[in-house]
């Protein structure tokens, strides 16, 4: 039963890590708000704190966390989180060309914001 319990752990944990893109145990220790050798002691034994990751994760599916079983997120956050997913490359290239031309910082969201009504306006 131990190393069920342990298999399960590891198995929410880099679910986790995976989905939020992120490649250590410590990121995702960070992520949850506590220190990275409390990600290796979930691990262990096998038993993690399921409140404090429903908590930190918007949308988890609680029976997921349970049991490994079922979709990771609720069909709404699933939904939401596939919406704003394919803006994090425009997004991080516009913060790249605010960083490298700051006197055009205003110039760049003008027509970032120009372009989203536009396509608001589209959706209508």
């Amino acid at each position: 039963m131990q190393d069920k319990n342990i298999a399960h752990a590891r198995f929410i944990m880099d679910s986790l890590r995976g989905h939020y893109g992120l490649k250590t145990y410590g990121k995702l220790a960070e992520l949850l708000g506590v220190k990275q050798n409390t990600i290796s002691t979930w691990i262990s034994r096998g038993s993690f704190d399921v409140d404090l990751i429903y908590r930190k994760c918007d949308g988890i599916n609680f029976h997921w966390l349970e049991t490994g079983e079922g979709e990771m997120f609720t069909a709404r956050a699933a939904e939401e989180s596939a919406q704003y997913s394919s803006l994090a490359e425009p997004v991080a290239k516009a913060l790249e060309l605010f960083q490298k031309y700051p006197d055009k910082a205003w110039e760049f969201y003008a027509a970032i914001l120009e372009r989203a009504e536009n396509a608001e306006k589209r959706k209508k």
